[in-house]
């Protein structure tokens, strides 16, 4: 029996595959563009429009067991509300209603923990707050995991997992952006800046999955992340770190700052429960240092000539 992989081109899905590969489990990847690379020699067949017919769902999710579904629109891409739904929504959705259709197969949504607040929201995300995105990005993931939960109504087999920002090589957005001013000798203002968030590392995401993938029933919902969040002045003196770089950190510049009324999500203090999910023996890195350092390390021997 195969496990398929949406979105496997990408760097969360590309990860994921790497893991199941190396673990010997059959996989088979769905993706919008043809794989290239190593890739491009395993088993793929294309990755069904959200309005496509049923036969196509029914091949590309032929002798699966399990269906990991990473594919979707991020907050980077510049689309329009109902692009965002198709994507985020609708196709996974019908995704979900044909994993749900064959005898004993899972399903996994990679989901965000956007689906439940903005970016500037403080608080702790839990399994069972009430979710409240404004953003296109959020509201089309909470519609992905109310299609799940639709779909796989009382069978313990098909859930959603919300992610923070994720670390590892190739990481983007706010993490790349940080990594970028990390490797730089430039001092940063960022010692006693308030805010922080959770994070997570790939290997964090691919031990959460083998968790949920193996456990006897399924709740619709769970959180992961490393258990305790991080600033944004320890986000970048961990990559430094890696960097071998001092961390080189001055005092955040409150008055300067206040006068420029930033956007309140730098500041924002959150943190997440990931209760649920080590109730399935899953463990949390106690903090996102280590991963970061390692991180960055690995982006330095990787292209050492850049830098």
């Amino acid at each position: 029996m195969t496990t398929i992989v949406t979105g496997a081109n990408g760097f969360i899905g590309g990860a994921i595959v790497r893991h199941l590969v190396a673990r010997g489990e059959p996989v088979r990847l769905l993706v919008r563009k043809p794989p290239t690379g190593a890739l491009a020699a395993m088993d793929w067949r294309p990755l069904p429009r959200f309005d496509a017919r049923e036969p196509e769902f029914r091949h590309a999710f032929e002798g699966a067991r399990a269906v990991i579904h990473c594919a979707a629109l991020n907050n980077d891409e510049g689309a329009d509300p109902e692009t965002f739904m198709q994507v985020n929504g609708e196709l996974t959705g019908r995704l979900a209603r044909a994993a749900a259709n064959l005898p004993h197969c899972r399903f996994v949504f990679l989901s965000s923990l956007r689906a439940a607040a903005d970016a500037g929201w403080s608080g702790r995300f839990t399994t069972g707050m009430a979710p409240s995105p404004t953003g296109l990005y959020g509201q089309s993931k909470l519609a992905g995991e109310k299609a799940v939960t639709k779909a796989f109504a009382g069978t313990g087999r098909g859930t959603s997992l919300r992610l923070p920002s994720v670390y590892g090589p190739g990481m983007g957005g706010m993490l790349a952006k940080l990594a970028h001013l990390a490797d730089s000798r430039w001092p940063l203002p960022l010692r006693g800046m308030p805010g922080h968030r959770p994070l997570i590392g790939l290997f964090g995401v691919t031990s959460a999955l083998d968790a949920l993938l193996e456990a006897p029933r399924l709740e619709p919902l769970y959180l992961a992340a490393d258990r305790a969040p991080s600033s944004f002045a320890a986000i970048v003196s961990a990559l430094r770190n890696g960097y071998r770089r001092r961390p080189n950190l001055l005092p955040f510049p409150w008055a300067v700052v206040s006068a420029f009324r930033p956007n309140a999500a730098i500041f924002a203090a959150q943190s997440a429960d990931v209760g649920a999910l080590e109730g399935l023996e899953w463990q949390a890195e106690p903090d996102s240092v280590r991963g970061l350092t390692e991180t960055a390390k690995q982006i330095s021997q990787a292209s050492p000539e850049v830098r």
